[in-house]
């Protein structure tokens, strides 16, 4: 089961795994909301949930 987070918290959240994979976040704030409202959703596991984020950007830039 997850937690609910806040938009902000999420963001941070994203802001800081992104960082430590050495990826840029995504500068559309539009596409961080949808994936902030995707994850409490599916009720995800912010973590597990920001991980496959960093996967799909990592497959996108390649």
């Amino acid at each position: 089961m997850s937690q609910v987070i806040s938009f902000n918290d999420f963001f941070a959240k994203v802001k800081t795994q992104f960082a430590a994979n050495g990826l840029d976040v995504p500068e559309d704030i539009e596409s961080i909301e949808l994936a902030h409202m995707e994850c409490i959703e599916e009720d995800a596991v912010v973590d597990e949930f920001i991980q496959r984020m960093i996967a799909e950007h990592k497959g996108s830039v390649d």
